[in-house]
């Protein structure tokens, strides 16, 4: 079965960070892997094929953001089996993932990371290493 995996939260709560940090997760244990990067900046798009699997990255998941083209990429053209991704806990990015899903028939996962006011650095890296653990079930 295909998969999404949502991580998905509220502005400025260090989705995109968890994200970003499942990248070194995977080089580290999948030395293997082939990594072919569309955007790496700030926010990150990327195509990862482990043990013939395609693992579509994106952690752009605000409103009015790339998200829509770049998991319909992933699910359409790519053929991606599991699609890893950031979202709003409402509204337009949900209805995109949900949408999306439902057309390409991926299964729905939901994620959040770990949150504070304090030392939110620490714990995404901690929410990235309980995600990757996930990511392996789904893979």
């Amino acid at each position: 079965m295909k998969n999404i995996l949502t991580i998905w939260g509220g502005a400025e709560q260090g989705k995109s960070a968890t994200i970003k940090n499942l990248i070194p997760l995977f080089e580290t244990n999948f030395p293997k892997a082939k990594v072919n990067w569309l955007i790496k900046g700030y926010d990150i798009k990327l195509i990862i094929e482990i043990e013939g699997k395609k693992i579509g990255v994106e952690s752009q998941g605000d409103p009015n953001s790339r998200l829509k083209s770049s998991i319909t990429d992933f699910a359409k053209d790519d053929n991606c089996d599991l699609i890893i991704c950031a979202s709003r806990t409402r509204g337009e990015t949900v209805k995109i993932i949900k949408d999306v899903a439902k057309e390409y028939n991926y299964n729905l996962t939901w994620a959040t990371n770990y949150r504070s006011s304090t030392n939110q650095s620490t714990l995404n890296q901690m929410s990235a290493e309980h995600i990757f653990q996930l990511i392996l079930t789904l893979i």
